[in-house]
């Protein structure tokens, strides 16, 4: 009709470009025998039937490329916590990602 006023519900766009390729900077590897002392230790409930265990907690910022630690443990970082079953290790890439390594 003539003169109706229009309602727009929905509008998608669609944008082309280029985009900033991330570098991600590989770092030298350290000897994995000298991952650092835990900072501390946590009690942890492992099994709903079980009482907490201590576990030892790593502060994960400390940990560098190479560092390997051995389950049980916690990984402690500023936004999220890593935990690291028994039987089970985590090491630092050389990208510095954490990688858990589980243990079947």
């Amino acid at each position: 009709m003539a003169g109706a006023d229009v309602e727009i519900v929905a509008l998608r766009g669609l944008g082309v470009g280029r985009t900033v390729q991330a570098v991600l900077e590989q770092r030298e590897l350290v000897d994995p025998r000298s991952t650092p002392a835990p900072t501390g230790e946590r009690a942890v409930l492992t099994d709903r039937n079980e009482s907490p265990v201590a576990v030892p907690s790593y502060r994960r910022n400390e940990l560098q490329p190479g560092h390997r630690v051995q389950g049980p443990a916690l990984l402690d970082d500023v936004d999220t916590t890593v935990w690291v079953p028994a039987a089970s290790f985590a090491h630092i890439d050389a990208y510095g990602s954490t990688i858990v390594e589980m243990s079947a």
